[in-house]
């Protein structure tokens, strides 16, 4: 028994020697209350609805959001916590706060928004390791477009994240209640792509995957990974373009979030049309991205502008010169209707 409860005895110490160095024995009575105030800016390069009026850009507000206090020097987490209270302050803009206590000190503090569904983070217990990320694509019903090509995997496209940091925080002893205010972006870049679309009533569906992209984010450092790649899978919907004449302006279109570009890696947009055809193939057409990615609408608002016309083959087969395959259509896919497609763009968080 004396033998079991040594090993007990041991077990225990061991544990609390690494909780001692993990989480320091704090003396409560030394804290000091802290008030953080986190605005949220505007988005930046989410700029397509200056493009195409049909595009609506959802707010980004969140909810709750994760505060995390880490040593300066060691980089270890010391203390996280959560804000959730939502005002609006003297200029209009977006603010969530909450009151917290802490030791005085001196730390780094990460904010970010712990809302998000497609966009993960792991590794907290570090500054230079915490890291966002999404998830592999993996359902069957995406199969058709997981051709990884010279991509390592699909991903789903990211949520916002919002981010807040400020190193060297020093927090004094004070009677008084300490106001920390900060001021967070978004580290997810969106883009806007379009190409022009002939005969989109012959399909029922249209997904994308685009590679070349980077696949997550050590937002401490704000550092992309960029050894590895990932393709983002998105779904695109028809619309028009009012820039284009009257009678040519169909075009085929999405919004999607990215950690960002890699410019290192060669970038291919697929695009798979599905439809009703004679030989059950859908329809395919690959592109080429690096040069539009390099083009001032790109660089500047985000604009994908492609040129080229996705020119889909005619119900009874006949050639029309696209040379894109394809084959029979019973037709009465797409149904091109801006307020159909505006309907199911508002499920999309950009």
């Amino acid at each position: 028994m004396s033998k079991h409860l040594y090993i007990v005895s041991l077990f225990s110490l061991l544990l609390s020697l690494y909780s001692c160095e993990r989480r320091p024995l704090i003396d409560r009575s030394e804290e000091i209350q802290v008030r953080v105030e986190m605005s949220v800016n505007t988005i930046v390069n989410v700029a397509t609805q200056i493009y195409n009026e049909h595009v609506v850009v959802p707010k980004v507000e969140p909810e709750l959001i994760c505060v995390l206090f880490y040593d300066p020097v060691s980089h270890r987490q010391i203390m996280q916590t959560f804000l959730n209270t939502i005002s609006t302050d003297e200029e209009g803009h977006y603010v969530i706060s909450g009151n917290i206590k802490i030791q005085p000190g001196v730390y780094d503090m990460l904010c970010y928004n712990f809302d998000t569904s497609a966009t993960l983070v792991r590794n907290d217990y570090s500054w230079n390791a915490i890291e966002a990320y999404t998830e592999e694509v993996t359902d069957n019903m995406f199969v058709d477009v997981l051709t990884r090509g010279n991509a390592d995997l699909i991903t789903h496209t990211p949520d916002h994240l919002l981010v807040a940091r400020k190193k060297g925080l020093r927090i004094d002893a004070s009677s008084e209640p300490v106001v920390i205010k900060t001021s967070a972006s978004s580290i997810i870049k969106s883009y806007y792509v379009q190409l022009r679309l002939k005969n989109a009533q012959y399909v029922s569906t249209a997904s994308a995957v685009l590679t070349g992209l980077t696949p997550s984010n050590k937002f401490g450092r704000n550092e992309v990974d960029s050894l590895s790649s990932t393709g983002v899978f998105f779904t695109m919907r028809p619309s028009k373009d009012k820039h284009l004449q009257a009678g040519e302006d169909d075009v085929l279109c999405a919004t999607f979030n990215t950690f960002g570009k890699l410019p290192n890696h060669k970038s291919q947009l697929k695009i798979l049309l599905n439809g009703i055809t004679a030989n059950g193939k859908p329809i395919e057409k690959i592109i080429d991205m690096d040069e539009v990615f390099k083009t001032e609408l790109a660089i500047k608002n985000h604009w994908l502008l492609l040129d080229h016309i996705f020119e889909v083959p005619k119900p009874d087969g006949e050639d029309n010169g696209s040379g894109e395959g394809g084959g029979e259509s019973s037709g009465g896919g797409f149904n091109p209707e801006v307020n159909d497609w505006e309907e199911e763009r508002g499920e999309i968080t950009i």
